[in-house]
């Protein structure tokens, strides 16, 4: 009977020893009310403070105060409290029929350097729409800069859209081997030819405006529809560098940059395309 009891009283201070364990490393407990996790509670702030920047807005857009962070902060507010682009364009439209249009199509003109900065460009078609409808055109290096932006999203269509937006004779080199290289991801080989077309020949010591990169996504696209050499052609002419990958050659690097007379003599022994 004795050994039992020592048993049973050695059995308790080890769970005893083991829970002053648990409670140095654990602490003790809070056995209070647990507070409820109540859904959107986290991002209240955030969405207080678009609302507060939503209500400046509507005073502005009567003539009455100023918008601290400018109307890019309208538009990122606008956004956070779920407005589309459409809508957003309603806002600033109707704004722009009231007392302050001056000054808030002066701040409309700000927005495309802002939203190209921050890669912000969901909107910024939209913002350019607006602008040519109140006869202030952004530039061209600003469509150039918005056609990269969707390159880099992949959004080969919108590539396509924005340079829809400006007169063919509007398109920079860099737009063409833009649109080339949508063109190709968009499996549309004649027009990414036809693109190519309109670059400029290569002169010695000048820079391709296609990148290697989008120079290779052609090559690749014209020989699995097996129309390499017509492509290869005009890389040539372009000057354009490219490195093949393996679904071409065997994977071998090819450069082809050449010399003008090496360029002259290949034009001469081609057709045209």
């Amino acid at each position: 009977a004795y050994e039992v009891v020592s048993l049973v009283w050695m059995e308790l201070a080890m769970f005893g020893v083991a829970a002053l364990v648990y409670f140095a490393f654990m602490g003790i407990p809070f056995m209070g009310p647990k507070k409820k996790n109540i859904p959107g509670m986290e991002h209240k702030p955030q969405k207080s403070a678009a609302q507060h920047t939503y209500r400046q807005w509507q005073q502005v857009k009567k003539g009455n105060g100023e918008l601290p962070g400018g109307l890019y902060a309208v538009v990122t507010c606008m956004r956070e409290l779920g407005k589309s682009s459409s809508q957003i364009e309603l806002e600033f439209r109707t704004a722009l029929g009231g007392e302050a249009s001056e000054a808030i199509l002066h701040e409309i003109e700000q927005l495309p350097a802002a939203m190209i900065r921050d890669d912000a460009i969901d909107v910024l078609p939209m913002v350019l729409r607006l602008l040519g409808d109140f006869c202030r055109p952004a530039d061209e290096a600003t469509y150039a800069s918005l056609m990269a932006a969707q390159l880099r999203r992949r959004d080969y269509t919108g590539v396509a859209a924005t340079a829809s937006k400006l007169p063919s004779e509007s398109l920079t080199p860099k737009m063409l081997a833009i649109l080339a290289t949508a063109a190709a991801s968009r499996k549309e080989l004649d027009e990414v030819l036809r693109n190519l077309s309109l670059l400029p020949i290569a002169e010695e010591g000048s820079r391709c405006a296609l990148s290697a990169s989008g120079a290779g996504q052609i090559l690749m696209r014209a020989s699995r529809e097996q129309r390499t050499d017509e492509a290869k052609a005009e890389l040539q002419r372009i000057g354009a560098q490219i490195k093949e990958t393996n679904g071409m050659e065997g994977g071998q690097n090819m450069d082809v940059q050449r010399s003008r007379s090496e360029e002259h003599t290949s034009e001469l022994q081609s057709p045209s395309i």
